[in-house]
Parts: structure tokens; sequence; C-alpha cells
């Protein structure tokens, strides 16, 4: 036991006045003045740092304004010509939406400007399990959009049977896309 425990305070021994020889060796080859001036040069650094970071940001932000204005704009022009355009291709038409994997953001796109063109129209997310018990009442609509669904949700559906009504299938995300597939099932209908 007298063995280990001297062994041991020998390795104990060994390792501090290795730590304190390699403090006395890098205190004396850096110095004073050389950590003095790698502490300047860092502070010199991360302040070129910080000023590229703020001329970045400012220049993002006038961007950012610059966007919003052409937006804003854009949003006006949209506003005032959809209406004008669509006017009496769309009025007394009737729509129910049907879909599913569609994001909130993109429904209440395209409820925008379907409200834009003064559609009548009710939409509902399309639930296999559900889909019998909740089926809509389509006689009250001119057209059916199924957005992202498949053709299993016509099983039961006596549509054939309807005059005056049109059944428009449109997969993706694109709203601008469906909104221009929607006006041309309209005026393929006319």
């Amino acid at each position: 036991m007298i063995i280990n425990f001297r062994y041991h305070i020998f390795t104990i021994t060994a390792i501090f006045a290795a730590l304190g020889i390699g403090i006395l060796i890098g205190s004396s080859i850096i110095g004073n003045e050389g950590l003095l001036e790698e502490q300047q040069r860092i502070v010199r650094e991360i302040s070129n740092d910080i000023d590229r970071m703020k001329d970045e940001n400012t220049r993002l932000l006038k961007s950012i304004s610059s966007l919003e204005a052409n937006l804003d704009y854009k949003k006006k022009i949209e506003e005032q010509l959809y209406p004008l355009l669509l006017e009496d291709k769309m009025e007394g038409r009737r729509f129910f939406l049907l879909y599913n994997n569609v994001s909130e953001e993109k429904l209440n796109e395209l409820v925008y400007y379907l409200k834009l063109m003064n559609i009548n129209f009710d939409f509902l997310q399309f639930d296999k399990d559900k889909w019998s018990e909740i089926f809509p009442e389509l006689n009250n609509f001119n057209y059916l959009i199924s957005w992202n669904l498949g053709e299993e949700i016509y099983t039961g559906m006596d549509l054939e049977e309807k005059e005056d009504f049109s059944l428009l299938n449109y997969q993706g995300d694109d709203v601008e896309n469906l909104l221009i597939n929607i006006v041309k099932e309209v005026l393929n209908a006319q």
C-alpha cells in the first residue's frame, strides 16, 4: 500500500510541475505586448464584422421596403382590375371547392381572389372516412372544383343528371394556376 501511495504522490507532483512549467514558458513566449496586440486585433475584426452587418442590414431593410411598396402597388392594381376583367364572366356562377392537402395560406389566398371576383362559393376539406356522412348538396352550385383529390370522391355522386354543371380537377399548390383553370372552365362553358 505504501508503494502505491508514493507512486500516487509522485504522479500528482509531476503533473503540477509540468503545468507550472507550461504556464511559465507560455507567458514568457507571448509576453504582455503580444497578448495585447492579439486582443486589439480581435476587437478590430469584431468591430469590422459588426459594421459590415449593419451595412448589410440597412441594405436589406431598404430592399424589403422597396419590395413591399411594389407588392402593395400590384395588389391595388389587382383589386381594381380583376373585378373589371371578370365582372360579367363570373356573375351568377356558384362554385363548390373540395380540397385536401392544401395549406391554410393557399386556401386563404384562393378565397381572397374568389371574393375579389364576386364569385359565390363554398368549400369543404375532404375527409374520406366521413365523406358519405357530410356529402355536400351540389344542386346549388354550377361548378365542383376538386383540389388535390383523387377520383375516388366521385363515387356515389350523381353528376351526370345535373345540367349546367362542370367538374374541375386540379392537382398542385399554385393558386394562380388554379384560378386560371377556373376562369378557362367558365369561359369554355359559355
